[in-house]
């Protein structure tokens, strides 16, 4: 028998994903890779006392227990535990320069302590460290690629595994701050493993596993199994291992994200605050949240500033394994998101509820109409600004730009259907074409499905018809071997649909490639208006200006003309005064309460008789104050006293 696997810190299960995901795994060192025939001993840490030019050598402390053909390894272990011990309570400082541990280093007795790092830390094992300790780095060392600041290195060779413990009951804060915690295995690593301690923090801290191979399936950087607030993670970089190839296809391929919480109590009572701010997560890093623990609630998850580079997985992940099926809340805010490259989605729902979605300020969206949510339902809640999609293309809501929200127009479903015929210059060869739909603001779907067209010489015209558009678009374009192509170059599009478009030119002669990035809406709401082909109004509620319960279809016909809509603030009907008006003079002034009015409105009015009995006209004089029209008659044409007869006034004011 030999070892083909270990079971993560925490966990009593194991699972073989087989090849390749197996392969070049890099096993803890202290575990056989035989079954043992019986319990192994304990590290023996010590110092060599005498020896040299000798046989053999004599140690400070003797073994406990006495064992043969076993390795023994050089290391500083003993020198760097003299100096935690001596400084315990007070400061270590590492200076320049390679210090190795060749063993299971425990400083755990030590705390609270102060370390500063200037040289590099190699650790053959395991670290574990106290609670109570601020680890900062201090070198002269030249930055990373995607840190702007020198970051000293803990070093994690093959078979360290976990590089640093944090546990067995250790409390108090734990911070580090300009620190590299690097493992070059080829497969499976665990950089940090934490079932203790509390208000964990993390600045300018890179994680890295992995030396940059497509063989890190089963890379881990964190571990947490803790019940504390908080987890503070700021300006940190994620990197683990692309697989298996580097490349776009990778999408979705790789299941076992690099960073996994699995916050909960003894109690099982909902614990933990994690944010991440101003970080940025390259290949297959992402952060899981695992809440198979927790069934009274959640932990407060929140991503500020995160950029993403090269990665196949949802950055962010609610899942509740093994407890699949039972409900548990999930939830997570995203206050700027740029993913770069060929990003993946932003949040993968593996949990048995919804998942809530807080995003604000997205940079820019998936490449080839990826969606930003995948898995399970997501909703978004509060999101404003950047671009979103809850769903495929065809579905869920997108905003391109920052500027605009909508509902995503599908890409066509079928290939276009091609006709050859006679005459026309398209070279001969095989030649394919694809088309996609335009909206009502010129947008773009991707492009569908591809026919092929084998053109002869002679035979070198092809009509190209898309077949019908879906419910939003207002036109299609097509492409010719991924190049945008009309029957001229100044007339590429987009054609009406119901249309079939010929296709007899010698070159591709419009420019474009194939849109990578669906932005076409059915419909949407942006900067400069809303965007629809058609409104639908339902009733039973009530609507700003336009309101009402519709019993049947309505057909607002809106005439071909500039100008400007007018709109009705104010109407009514106003009684005038009966009483008899001497010549040359006026009657009393009727006010009415007209909320909205303003003194620049004009006051239109009708009546519903004539105003006077005599055959000479009263004048109807009205004008508006603010919130206020008013009304009065005037005898200013007979000289003839006149009695009016009983009037109403119909009157509006429109604007």
């Amino acid at each position: 028998m030999e070892l083909i696997g270990v079971a993560e810190p925490g966990t009593t299960t194991w699972q073989d994903y087989g090849s390749p995901m197996m392969d070049n795994f890099s096993f803890p060192s202290f575990v056989p890779r035989t079954p043992p025939t019986s319990g192994i001993n304990q590290y023996l840490l010590t110092t060599v006392v005498d020896g040299a030019a000798t046989p053999s050598i004599r140690l400070a402390d003797p073994a406990a227990n006495t064992a043969s053909n076993v390795t023994a390894r050089m290391g500083s272990d003993a020198a760097i535990l003299a100096a935690f011990k001596a400084a315990s309570s007070g400061t270590v400082f590492i200076p320049t320069g390679t210090f190795h541990a060749a063993g299971y280093l425990d400083l755990r007795e030590v705390g609270p302590i102060y370390v500063v790092q200037a040289g590099t830390l190699e650790i053959d094992d395991t670290l574990q460290i106290p609670g109570g300790l601020y680890w900062r780095g201090w070198a002269p060392a030249a930055p990373t690629q995607f840190q702007e600041v020198p970051t000293p290195i803990i070093q994690g060779s093959p078979g360290s595994y976990p590089l640093i413990y944090l546990g067995n009951g250790a409390g108090g804060s734990v911070q580090f701050d300009h620190i590299r915690l690097n493992s070059g295995a080829l497969n499976g690593t665990l950089l940090l493993y934490a079932d203790a301690g509390g208000a964990l923090n993390f600045d300018y801290v890179q994680f890295s596993s992995g030396p940059g191979n497509f063989f890190g399936y089963m890379q881990r950087q964190i571990i947490f199994r803790t019940g504390v607030f908080d987890y503070n993670f700021s300006k940190c970089l994620f990197i683990a291992d692309q697989e298996p190839t580097g490349t776009i296809s990778d999408v979705g391929y790789s299941f076992l994200p690099s960073v996994l919480f699995v916050p909960s109590l003894s109690n099982n009572s909902p614990t933990g605050s994690i944010h991440f701010k101003d970080s940025w997560f390259v290949g297959k890093s992402a952060v899981e949240v695992n809440q198979s623990a927790v069934y009274l609630g959640a932990s407060y998850n929140l991503f500020e500033n995160t950029q993403t580079q090269n990665d196949p997985l949802p950055v962010f992940i609610a899942s509740n394994y093994p407890l699949s099926n039972t409900p548990v809340n999930s939830s997570v805010s995203f206050n700027g998101f740029s993913p770069a490259d060929f990003p993946s989605a932003m949040t993968g729902n593996w949990a048995a509820n919804t998942l809530s979605v807080d995003l604000q300020n997205l940079a820019n969206s998936p490449v080839g109409s990826r969606p930003l949510a995948v898995g399970n339902p997501t909703v978004f809640v509060g999101s404003m600004g950047g671009t979103a999609s809850s769903g495929p293309p065809g579905g869920g809501w997108f905003a391109a730009g920052g500027s605009q929200v909508g509902y995503l127009l599908p890409p066509p479903s079928t290939a276009p259907l091609l006709t050859i015929s006679a005459g026309g210059n398209v070279p001969v060869g095989s030649h394919t074409y694809q088309a996609a739909w335009i909206d009502a603001f010129g947008n773009s779907t991707t492009v569908g499905p591809s026919a092929t067209a084998n053109i002869v010489s002679g035979m070198q015209t092809v009509t190209v018809n898309p077949g019908a558009g879906p419910q939003g678009a207002v036109g299609w374009q097509f492409y010719r071997d991924g190049a945008l192509t009309g029957p001229s170059s100044a007339y590429c599009g987009p054609f009406e649909l119901g249309t079939s478009e010929i296709d007899a030119s010698a070159l591709t002669n419009c420019g474009a490639s194939v849109p990578f990035q669906n932005t076409a809406m059915s419909s949407g709401q942006g900067i400069n208006g809303q965007e629809a082909t058609q409104i639908d109004l339902t009733g039973g509620g009530h609507k700003t200006v336009i309101s009402g319960t519709f019993s049947t279809n309505r057909t607002l016909n809106v005439p071909d003309v500039s100008g400007t809509i007018a709109v009705k603030i104010a109407n009514g009907a106003v009684m005038m005064p009966t009483d008899v008006i001497v010549g040359g003079s006026c009657s009393a002034i009727v006010n009415v309460a007209a909320p909205g009015i303003l003194p620049s409105d004009v006051v239109g009015f009708s009546v519903d008789g004539k105003p006077q009995t005599n055959p000479n006209n009263l004048r109807v004089v009205r004008w508006p104050s603010a919130d206020n029209v008013s009304f009065q008659y005037c005898n200013d044409i007979s000289p003839a006293s006149v009695k009016p007869d009983l009037t109403i006034l119909n009157w509006q004011v429109l604007r």
